[in-house]
């Protein structure tokens, strides 16, 4: 499902928030600095804090009122002085029109703080919890200087704010946004109704300094006359390339480790490098390194600076306007890769050490020389790195009332290829968190291996996951291989190969997952069997051509050092495609299966909505509605030993049957007789347990287990994301005699399955890893499964039939040859609708013989001819 389009914002209201309180000052026009004047052609300011909500919207607005009481230059509007004869072009600030304000929007949307938060990449419709997106700050002529909007989540609220760039820098910005937090935790514990808020004292910590500073040479020119006759001539909106915003945390003992390093190598005595320094430094290199130049490319590092500690006397942190400048370090690519973080670290320091209160006040006088306002298509290019905002701002004191923020976020203002910005971490003093913008191939996160979970780890001798979707066909086959190159942007461990580590003195052995050479990936197969008499969908028993859709037939997942692990072939048939994918069980189970499938698909069906060529395609908008969690997880008391060593020194007939949602309802009734809610799975598990047990015709006496197959996600605490793209399955099964099952009833039965399931607690999973950890092994089919077993796989709740490619929904899926044992049952979304299950059953043919003579179990199975009703 695309969360783009469906989990859309919803705008509640909007007004106008005018001055509380109209000061003298207020009715003054505000003239602008060079440092102001700079600024027309980028976007507003759009930064927001997530805090958990209540109904205190109105409250919100009275706080705005107030607060602009001492930052009214936000409730006016830009104008333009403008005459021929002498030529004069000015641009100024006037708050004197009592009719305009700022702008405040109440929005909702169907989403909580974690689906926002807890992807690695910053999902797109953040941009929509900002208003004037793309607006550049000369539309402030006409467009709100400031524009709050408040966006309800299902569990908190973001406070956005669209803040123009020309009445202030960060530190402007973030000195406005806490006063305002301040005024309303004043607000919320006062007694007076919303009629009394006239009277409330409406002091703020840190008033601002409104006037404008213009430097001595010229305070008595202070409305600037501009060398243009139209806005036409200098007014530029940047056209944003295809980006992927990502967020990256650094700890505190890592950007002091980092520091540490950085003065160790610079190799220039009494030089004391900082530890952002040491950062930017880092990331410069990282991003130069990532983008791949030749070594003679030059490239920059710019650092937006504040430079009200630097002018002599120094500016007051609570002046309120613009105040920045940005210094640059400059190299060769080759010289930036050959060296050190340090020698580059050295780069920026010397860079921030040279800007002095001369040199800013010299490229005022340059400025006044020759007045300009810069373009951002001029400024940047694609071998800068820009660090922008600083990790010093109070991002996370801005508390309205209810307690602190949680997190902050930007929109879609002044994002381009290489552009930084930096918030504090979440982790306390001295950490930080960098939201990092680059193109798809340059964010690809596949150069560092991925080391093996215990739930990966027992899964090398398993079959490849192999399951497709039949689709109608149509000449996309170029769409589907940009399609898949675009989602493996995401999901790129599924590029890579497994390795072996192995050494013999100590003994050491062990298998992990690299995705640093290039030259290899996944395998797209294009495909045909045009055979008139061929029909997939409609017999009983799947037919054995299924397997020949499929690759890698046969593979176990340890033959990932030398095969693909992950295989796509596109079969075409008379009539529509299968998608059948082939998919390493080390990389993931069918959880991150099926969130890498319906990202696919999404990919696909978004790429073909367009009308870009498929050389075009690397422009294309690549985000997905659930990026994967691709960092591994090592249960705590295995984190430092991610690289786990194996105590090896070498590796030396199916059917479908369908249930309707009623027919499982009617099973449940028995299961949930006695006050315990037994699940509609539990009951069908149990009845196909009880169905499999009776056809194989076993003594009374003879053991017979149900194994489940269950995502251990949920049960973590702290829950584990539905996200997270590795292994995370457990096995749990619950015993008895073929007798008991026979005799007792499917509530019986159910109930022995769901005590099993609830007692998959986080203490059992966290110990039986640790049990793992103790004597590994890697498990064997052979063993694990023997005749007196069925293993219930895969699951209903898979979005099996969500995965439209652009040309409609999938059909039916099919599984190939991966996996198939006899007793081995996969389930699937039923072809009826919500509730109704359909179950692929291996068993033996004679064993299947007897399964379909069972008139109890067949008469909960719908009649055959579904399969061609819901084809036709």
């Amino acid at each position: 499902m695309n969360q783009e389009s469906v989990k859309t914002v919803r705008e509640i209201s909007k007004c106008t928030i005018k001055l509380h309180k109209v000061s003298k000052e207020s009715k003054q026009p505000l003239y602008l600095t060079p440092w102001d004047l700079l600024m027309f052609n980028t976007n507003y300011i759009q930064k927001e804090d997530p805090t958990p909500t209540i109904t205190f919207i109105d409250q919100l607005k009275h706080s705005l009122s107030l607060t602009l009481t001492h930052y009214y230059p936000l409730s006016g509007r830009l104008v333009t002085r403008q005459q021929r004869d002498p030529p004069f072009y000015a641009i100024y600030l006037d708050c004197s029109n009592d009719s305009v304000g700022a702008e405040f929007i109440h929005a909702t949307v169907n989403l909580s703080m974690v689906d926002i938060l807890a992807p690695i990449d910053v999902l797109r419709i953040v941009q929509s919890f900002f208003a004037l997106e793309g607006a550049i700050n000369h539309d402030g002529h006409t467009e709100p200087l400031l524009v709050v909007q408040v966006t309800e989540l299902l569990d908190g609220i973001f406070v956005g704010c669209s803040f123009n760039h020309i009445l202030g820098d960060g530190t402007a910005y973030w000195k406005f946004f806490n006063s305002f937090a301040e005024v309303n935790r004043k607000l919320s514990k006062t007694s007076e109704e919303p009629g009394n808020y006239h009277h409330f004292d409406c002091n703020i910590s840190h008033p601002p300094i409104t006037k404008r500073l213009f430097l001595d040479a010229y305070k008595d020119t202070p409305l600037i006359n501009l060398p243009f006759s139209h806005h036409k001539e200098f007014v530029a909106r940047y056209q944003q390339p295809t980006l992927r915003e990502r967020m990256f945390h650094f700890t505190a003992e890592s950007t002091e480790k980092l520091k540490a390093k950085a003065n160790e190598e610079c190799e220039v005595k009494h030089i004391q490098i900082s530890s952002f320094q040491a950062l930017s430094a880092l990331v410069w290199k990282s991003i130069t390194r990532a983008r791949n130049f030749p070594s003679d490319r030059k490239t920059n590092c710019a650092l937006a600076i504040n430079n009200r500690s630097r002018l002599n006397p120094p500016l007051s942190d609570n002046y309120f306007g613009n105040s920045i400048h940005v210094v640059v370090g400059t190299t060769t690519s080759g010289d930036l890769l050959k060296n050190s973080v340090g020698w580059a670290a050295l780069l920026l320091h010397q860079a921030v050490n040279q800007h002095t209160n001369l040199k800013i006040r010299g490229s005022v006088d340059e400025w006044m020389k020759t007045p300009h306002i810069f373009q951002l298509a001029q400024v940047i290019d694609a071998s800068s790195v820009m660090m922008g905002s600083s990790p010093r701002f109070d991002m996370y004191g801005c508390d309205f009332g209810l307690g602190k923020a949680v997190a902050a976020r930007s929109g879609y203002a002044i994002k381009f290829d290489g552009k930084v910005s930096s918030y504090p971490g979440l982790t306390g003093t001295g950490s930080v968190m960098l939201e990092v913008c680059l193109p798809p191939a340059s964010m690809k996160e596949s150069k560092q291996p991925h080391h093996l979970t215990t739930w990966d780890l027992t899964m090398l001798n398993a079959h490849y996951i192999q399951k497709e979707d039949p689709n109608p066909t149509g000449a996309f086959i170029d769409q589907l291989k940009h399609s898949l190159s675009i989602t493996l942007t995401h999901f790129y461990p599924l590029l890579g190969r497994l390795v072996t580590k192995q050494q013999h003195n100590p003994p050491f052995y062990a298998i992990y997952l690299d995705c640093r050479n290039d030259s290899i990936g996944a395998e797209f197969i294009h495909a045909a069997n045009l055979d008139l008499d061929l029909d997939i969908l409609t017999p009983t028993d799947v037919p054995r051509i299924v397997q020949s859709f499929f690759a890698l037939e046969g593979a176990i997942n340890h033959d990932g050092p030398t095969e693909p692990l992950l295989a796509v072939q596109v079969t075409e048939l008379l009539d529509g495609i299968f998608v059948g994918c082939s998919f390493n069980h080390v990389v993931g189970d069918g959880t991150s299966y099926w969130k890498f499938f319906n990202s696919f698909a999404e990919i696909s069906g978004r790429v073909g909505k367009t009308n870009k060529q498929a050389a075009d395609h690397h422009h294309f908008d690549c985000s997905i509605s659930h990026p994967p969690i691709t960092e591994r997880l090592f249960l705590a008391g295995h984190g430092d030993t991610p690289l786990i060593n194996l105590p090896f020194s070498h590796h030396k007939e199916e059917r479908m049957f369908h249930f309707t949602a009623e027919s499982i309802a009617k099973a449940n009734e028995e299961c949930n007789a006695k006050h315990i809610q037994i699940s509609s799975f539990q009951a069908l598990s149990a009845h196909v347990w009880k169905s499999i047990t009776l056809a194989r015709n076993f003594h009374s006496d003879r053991k017979t287990s149900c194994m489940l197959s269950i995502n251990s996600r949920s049960r973590l605490n702290p829950r584990l994301s539905e996200n997270y793209f590795g292994n995370c399955v457990g096995i749990v099964f619950r015993t008895t005699t073929s007798g008991e099952l026979i005799k007792d009833g499917i509530g019986w039965a159910a109930l022995l399955l769901h005590e099993a399931i609830k007692e998959h607690t986080d203490e059992k999973v966290r110990a039986s890893v640790d049990k793992w950890m103790k004597t590994p092994h890697i498990f064997q089919l052979a063993q694990v499964m023997d005749a007196s077993r069925v293993l219930m796989g895969s699951s209903p709740r898979f979005d099996v039939y969500g995965c439209d490619f652009g040309l409609v929904k999938a059909l039916a899926a099919r599984s190939g040859y991966a996996n198939k044992l006899d007793r081995m049952v996969s389930s699937y979304p039923g072809i009826t609708g919500t509730g109704s299950v359909m179950l692929e059953v291996c068993l033996l043919p004679e064993s299947m013989m007897a399964l379909e003579s069972d008139e109890e179990f067949m008469d909960a199975v719908s009649p055959h001819e579904i399969h061609s009703l819901q084809l036709a």
